[in-house]
């Protein structure tokens, strides 16, 4: 009995030991978490070009980055840089830097693109084919008839006079042209 007695004190005495080293005892790694910063485009940029270059700056240095979902290495310092295509309108473009042991990080930034349309010169040209031109550029015309009070009476045909922005000018899609209308310009 006595020796049952040891060894049910000997297992006891195993078991809290085995508890008590067990509280609190798993292995805490604190690690920095990922820190991403962007060096260009900023958020909101406007952009002409049918590619934007992303570059920014990842911490710690090993961590891994995804921009639109394609893996960029970054530098030993760090940094990182790719150019991404851009479709006419807002690009979403998505960066993820994420690093073992560390909580990953996701930004999203928008970058626009405008694609300019070229305003076509219809000076000279009848008014209902000018207005046609504009129309088809994606432009709206604005017509704004001759200020001589005398012109029904000039045997000649309307025409474009003048035309603001001139032909040849680079402008948003769906922009304004003021079309001047005379008979004589």
């Amino acid at each position: 009995m006595q020796a049952r007695a040891i060894l049910l004190r000997a297992f006891a005495a195993t078991v809290t030991a085995a508890i008590l080293a067990a509280c609190g005892a798993a292995a805490h790694t604190h690690t920095a978490p990922v820190r991403l910063r962007f060096s260009s485009p900023g958020d909101g940029a406007r952009v002409e070009a049918s590619d934007a270059t992303v570059s920014g700056v990842v911490s710690p240095r090993d961590a891994r980055v995804l921009v639109v979902g394609h893996a960029v290495d970054p530098s030993a310092d760090g940094s990182f840089s790719t150019s991404v295509p851009l479709v006419p309108g807002t690009n979403l473009v998505d960066v993820i830097a994420s690093a073992p042991h560390a909580q990953p990080v996701m930004t999203t930034i928008r970058v626009i693109r405008y694609v300019l349309v070229s305003v076509p010169d219809v000076t000279g040209e009848n008014p209902s084919h000018a207005a046609a031109a504009i129309r088809n550029a994606g432009l709206r015309p604005q017509l704004e008839g001759d200020s001589n009070p005398f012109a029904f009476l000039l045997p000649f045909s309307e025409q474009i006079c003048a035309q603001s922005p001139n032909g040849g000018a680079r402008v948003s899609p769906a922009s304004t042209v003021t079309l001047q209308i005379g008979k004589l310009c």
